[in-house]
């Protein structure tokens, strides 16, 4: 092959499909726009010494996000819950989560994972500071 071939497919494949996203191993599809706004947010603020997962399986459960910190192995689990997460929209409004997924917690936090959660009805706000989830997770996983 002529030299130079292998830079050639990576500028064909970086046309036609953008950037390689070095931040990921293993993207799954999305479940929602939120989940996916809320993937690029990270993927755009955080450095290459972060991996992002999603739909990560533990304790026959799956997790929306797993970061990990690779410079000190340090991982969280998040999770987005979407307007369907809340049993009705007065529950959505309190803040008050099904029964399923207080155990589903429990069982993974007993595992040993620790959690952040953002709310759908907060992401879609106006005056809602996303930058301060990535601030929230960064510091967390030091």
């Amino acid at each position: 092959m002529p030299d130079g071939i292998w830079i050639k497919k990576y500028l064909q494949y970086a046309d036609e499909f953008g950037q390689i996203d070095f931040h990921s191993a293993d993207l799954k599809p999305f479940e929602s726009y939120f989940e996916e706004e809320f993937y690029y947010l990270l993927r755009n603020k955080l450095d290459g010494s972060y991996k992002i997962q999603n739909q990560v399986s533990s304790c026959g459960f799956r997790i929306d996000f797993v970061v990990i910190n690779t410079a000190n192995g340090n991982r969280i689990a998040v999770e987005c819950d979407g307007p369907t997460h809340f049993k009705n929209e007065i529950d959505e409004a309190y803040g008050i989560y099904v029964d399923s997924d207080e155990e589903r917690q429990a069982v993974l936090e007993a595992a040993g994972w620790d959690f952040h959660r953002i709310k759908y009805c907060d992401w879609i706000s106006e005056n809602y500071n996303r930058e301060k989830e990535v601030k929230a997770i960064t510091e967390a996983l030091r």
